[in-house]
């Protein structure tokens, strides 16, 4: 079994993720929480060199300036009609970023800001950093992530009404005398400050998996908001769970394990989701394709019961010439028809039921 101080871990930062992640994705901006995941580099980098270490506030507080700062000249680019907003966000997220990893490569020796540690994450790693109060002993991130995870549900709880509408209809929002502008900058401060911590726990890989793929998830498998949040967290501390079983059993990297259960997550609800997976449309399309078949049947036999063609056109051997079937489908309309009962059997023709009557008027008009 994984250690229980790492799968909590684990399951907390996804949680605290998965939250902010909802909104993101319905507002479209699941890549903006992407970059952000990268562009507060420069900001605990800077902090990093100023304090002179990287368990300083000032890591903090570089990151999540860092972060808004991203934020607003990419909004700022969009409302000077200068770029697009993918084309705004394409410019200023790789440019942070690489000033983030220039001055992460500049930094002393005796930092302790490493490269790969930074760009990768070092999930496993995370226990090794306690925090002691009094009797209380727990890893850092544990602690800091279980708090974040409060905070934006207590967030998210308080402004739901006001998060809803800004969400769905910013102009109906402005109507009700809600700015969707501080909410926004609200929400995005809440994504950085969660995305600061959370690099430090797990790192930029997972930060990116955690807050698309639940939310992306629960998209598939309900449209009602209040459910969407809750099948998010599910889904992300399910993922987290799996993840770092899988990867202390099959001596896997932590970080490729776990993003590669939330994404395994994410492939099952695109196949078995109950309304929106792959699965679940083809049976649609498989009923909606056996309805018109049979439909189209009854159409043809009520069009000639009665008529002096009936012998002809509703005999059983000779339907699928009328309606340009091959005997195979034929044969298998026929069964389903008889099964739903539309249809019976009278020797070689072929009649309908009252139900198979009250379908072909209904067809028809």
């Amino acid at each position: 079994m994984a250690p229980l101080e790492l799968t909590l871990t684990a399951v907390l930062t996804a949680c605290a993720l998965a939250v902010p992640g909802v909104f993101l994705l319905l507002r479209r901006q699941t890549l903006l929480g992407d970059a952000l995941g990268h562009v507060v580099l420069p900001g605990i980098a800077a902090g990093a060199l100023l304090a002179g270490s990287v368990r300083s506030p000032w890591v903090v507080l570089g990151a999540t300036a860092s972060g808004v700062l991203a934020v607003t000249i990419v909004e700022w680019l969009e409302r000077q009609r200068l770029v697009r907003s993918d084309a705004a966000l394409g410019l200023v997220y790789p440019a942070l970023f690489a000033v983030g990893v220039i001055l992460i490569t500049r930094a002393p020796r005796g930092l302790h800001l490493d490269a790969d540690a930074v760009l990768l994450g070092e999930l496993h790693l995370a226990p090794l950093r306690r925090l002691t109060w009094g009797a209380v002993d727990v890893p850092w991130s544990l602690a800091v992530m279980s708090l974040l995870f409060v905070v934006n549900l207590a967030f998210v709880l308080l402004a739901y009404k006001e998060l809803a509408i800004t969400t769905f209809d910013p102009d109906h929002a402005r109507g009700q005398g809600v700015p969707p502008g501080p909410i926004h900058y609200a929400l995005m401060t809440l994504v950085a400050l969660t995305i600061v911590a959370a690099f430090d726990a797990a790192g930029p890989v997972l930060v990116v998996a955690f807050l698309a793929a639940p939310a992306a998830t629960a998209h598939l498998l309900t449209n009602r908001l209040n459910w969407l949040l809750v099948y998010a967290v599910a889904v992300a501390g399910l993922g987290a769970t799996l993840g770092v079983e899988l990867a202390m059993r099959c001596n896997l990297n932590m970080s490729g394990a776990v993003a590669g259960m939330v994404g395994t997550l994410f492939a099952a609800a695109v196949l078995f989701a109950p309304r929106y997976g792959l699965v679940a449309q083809e049976v649609r399309r498989w009923r909606l394709r056996k309805e018109f078949e049979r439909g189209l049947l009854a159409v043809h036999l009520a069009h000639h019961e009665g008529t002096e063609a009936a012998e002809e056109e509703c005999r059983a051997d000779r339907l699928g010439e009328h309606l340009a079937w091959p005997e195979t489908k034929v044969t298998r309309v026929l069964q389903s028809a008889m099964r739903a009962g539309l249809v019976t059997a009278d020797g070689a023709l072929v009649r309908l039921t009252g139900s198979g009557r009250d379908l072909a008027r209904r067809l028809v008009g």
